[in-house]
């Protein structure tokens, strides 16, 4: 896709997501995507800077198209709503980015603690 193409077609949203473009078509048609959605005449296009924030890079879209490819057996195994699948998505989105927080607090903790303990030079004989 050329750099200054600036919006995402439904089938390239959906591709990017890991979901079948009708249920990313669902999940519009019921706005319950946390995007802004753009319709141009007939077509329903989603900005990219959104679409990319939310996804937030490379791995954590491989996650992301992961968790989307879940949910979206599990909605069909399930007969669960595009919305639901939806706020199932957001809460393991949030789920991860407090993971996340906390590994890096308990890392910065662990930093701290080391920093303040008095450990005897090895050098020096008794």
């Amino acid at each position: 896709m050329p750099e200054s193409v600036q919006t995402y077609t439904l089938r390239e949203a959906a591709q990017r997501l890991g979901v079948a473009e009708s249920t990313l078509r669902g999940a519009v048609r019921e706005e319950a995507l946390p995007l802004q959605v753009l319709r141009i005449g007939d077509r329903t296009l989603i900005p990219k800077v959104q679409l990319d924030a939310l996804l937030g890079g490379s791995r954590q879209a491989d996650e992301q198209a992961r968790l989307c490819a879940d949910l979206d057996r599990m909605q069909e195994l399930l007969g669960l709503s595009v919305a639901v699948v939806t706020q199932m998505l957001a809460l393991q989105g949030a789920l991860a980015t407090v993971a996340a927080e906390l590994a890096r607090r308990a890392a910065q903790t662990v930093d701290h603690q080391r920093e303040h303990v008095d450990v005897p030079d090895a050098n020096v004989s008794r």
